[in-house]
């Protein structure tokens, strides 16, 4: 059965040797792996603790590394690394208990703690207006286009969480998605859009994954992800292939690099899932031909 790696989150801040340490030796084994890439991202400090991470007030182009650039080119040369577009800068906002929403910087986490607030955590094509989500979706994938001569054609929001007018805006610039696929009605309405909300229903009123076929929309289509991080069960990832596998439906395991290089243990659980599977691997765009 083929499945494929999609890996979130590489940045202008991305330690190559990070890279190397986690899928060297996948690479040189031969499996492809699918990079989402965040065209002008903010650095992140504290990741994957939400109770503590925040976002510098610095944003940088991935092409000003370098190093990064360099590394990433060699394998797609080689045909087994592809870049997709993950947002545009990966900015979080939280909304306060008064209603003001605001950029998740140090003050703001400062204030969170000292004042104990409640706040709701807003990914980045959650808080975007359909105007500046149509924007930066644009030059994003310019941007990723021009640093690594490739044509990008795969959308992956940060948090998988993007609103309707966003799912639009991405549509309108050539792409598919991969997300997270919840219950909830949140595309624009059009007769493929809700004959999708019904058979997603459906599926999970029998099934125990997520709606795991490529979904057509009117202007793009999408599929699932199966998320592999700390906060997930390893037998629950090993269930959802079986069923996939089954169904004969495609796979998708989503991870971040960061998370596998510094969790010994994720990282082992992870290589011992592909440990039988690297030559089946293939890139998550092809899902969408």
């Amino acid at each position: 059965m083929n499945y494929s790696i999609r890996d979130d989150d590489v940045s202008y801040w991305t330690d190559v040797a990070q890279l190397e340490s986690v899928y060297g030796q996948l690479l040189k084994e031969g499996a492809k792996i699918s990079f989402a890439v965040v065209p002008f991202a903010y650095q992140v400090f504290n990741n994957g603790d939400w109770d503590a991470f925040y976002f510098g007030n610095e944003r940088k182009y991935v092409y000003e590394n370098k190093a990064l650039v360099t590394w990433l080119l060699f394998w797609i040369e080689k045909g087994q690394i592809e870049i997709m577009q993950h947002g545009f800068d990966h900015a979080y906002y939280v909304a306060l208990p008064d209603g003001a929403v605001r950029f998740l910087d140090i003050s703001i986490r400062e204030t969170i703690h000292k004042e104990k607030l409640l706040v709701r955590y807003i990914p980045e094509f959650l808080h975007k207006e359909f105007v500046v989500a149509r924007e930066d979706i644009a030059l994003g994938k310019k941007i990723l286009e021009d640093a690594f001569k490739v044509t990008a054609s795969v959308f992956v929001p940060p948090s998988n969480s993007i609103s309707a007018s966003s799912a639009r805006a991405l549509a309108m610039a050539g792409l598919n998605m991969s997300g997270m696929i919840g219950l909830n009605f949140n595309r624009p309405f059009s007769f493929s859009a809700l004959k999708n909300y019904v058979t997603k229903i459906v599926w999970r009123l029998y099934n125990a994954i997520p709606y795991p076929f490529v979904m057509r929309y009117s202007a793009h289509k999408e599929l699932a992800a199966f998320s592999f991080t700390s906060a997930d069960r390893t037998d629950a990832l090993h269930a959802a292939y079986a069923i996939a596998a089954h169904k004969n439906a495609p796979f998708v395991l989503a991870v971040h690099y960061w998370e596998l290089f510094e969790n010994e243990a994720l990282r082992n659980a992870f290589n011992a899932f592909l440990s039988d599977k690297q030559r089946n691997s293939i890139f998550l765009s092809e899902y969408f031909k």
